[in-house]
């Protein structure tokens, strides 16, 4: 996977499968754990993946003590990307 990948908070949401809701990753954007690199042309935050997994992985940890799986949506893994 491109580790340049910037999503939206939305896509960011469907990546995570769910399992992080949009609300979350915005907590995380203005407590300063996520920075936003740019907006795309409808004027949303555009957030690096790698940035949002190390965050989703560092608060799981933080939370529950061990590490998580994290599987990808599967519009994230089907060939089109």
């Amino acid at each position: 996977m491109n580790e340049d990948l910037l999503l939206t908070i939305r896509e960011l949401e469907m990546f995570f499968d769910g399992q992080v809701s949009y609300r979350c990753i915005d907590g995380w954007i203005r407590r300063g754990k996520l920075t936003p690199v740019g907006r795309n042309g409808s004027n949303q935050l555009l957030i690096r993946l790698p940035d949002a997994q190390r965050v989703e992985a560092d608060s799981f940890d933080a939370k529950r003590g061990r590490p998580r799986t994290v599987r990808a949506s599967r519009l994230f893994v089907e060939p089109h990307l």
